[in-house]
């Protein structure tokens, strides 16, 4: 089974009935669920943004369709998404800076979210359905370094996100090393390299950006 059959086995079973319940009655102005699919190489890069300002239509679409036709144009939309012109992203723009810094394509780079829902067009932190949010995003963003198993990861999301990494993540960090206070935070999950810096709208963060991008290059 490929990597991308794998994630939407991965995908359905974590948007069981039981799941999606938690979000009755608490859905109104979420989006719908970021569902990323992966190139079937491997995978030098993974950058994890924080979350999207909209995704895929109204989370509504999510509990009331077939969940695996809707993981399914989720997948399909991501992949269309690195495709196209980055325009004004600064995450986009990071992301192909990432993959010529490391010489590959932008398609071989891999972009997540550490959040797979958004609220009102940006974090859902206020949404009286955070914390049904952050458990599933938990568990998605888990499944995904489980089966990609990417090389590097870089958390765009900043330090005031921190606590969320923290939970999704659990108990799978390890040597953690604090290199700039706020700024550049490297750890391991698994057999993955990670750091965790600011997101790419910040300038001021670039040079940490650059770092983290310069220590993958030389560990390749």
């Amino acid at each position: 089974m490929g990597i991308n059959e794998r994630l939407i086995e991965a995908y359905a079973e974590a948007l069981s009935p039981a799941v999606l319940r938690q979000f009755e009655g608490k859905d109104d102005d979420l989006a719908g669920i970021f569902l990323p699919s992966a190139p079937e190489e491997r995978m030098p890069l993974m950058i994890v943004g924080m979350e999207t300002r909209k995704w895929n239509g109204h989370f509504r679409a999510v509990r009331n369709g077939e969940i695996r036709n809707y993981i399914e144009s989720s997948m399909s939309l991501h992949r269309k998404y690195l495709t196209l012109p980055t325009k004004r992203s600064s995450f986009g723009r990071f992301h192909l800076h990432a993959a010529s810094t490391l010489g590959y394509e932008r398609g071989q780079i891999g972009w997540g979210n550490l959040l797979a829902v958004s609220y009102r067009k940006t974090s859902p932190v206020r949404s009286a359905a955070f914390a049904p949010i952050l458990e599933l995003s938990g568990v998605l963003l888990r499944k995904q370094l489980e089966i990609i198993k990417p090389e590097a990861v870089i958390f765009v999301c900043g330090w005031r996100y921190d606590s969320y990494l923290k939970q999704s993540l659990g108990g799978l960090i390890t040597d953690s090393n604090v290199m700039t206070p706020k700024s550049l935070w490297e750890f391991k999950v698994g057999e993955s390299t990670c750091f965790r810096t600011s997101h790419p709208r910040y300038v001021a963060g670039r040079k940490y950006r650059d770092r983290a991008l310069r220590l993958i290059q030389e560990s390749a």
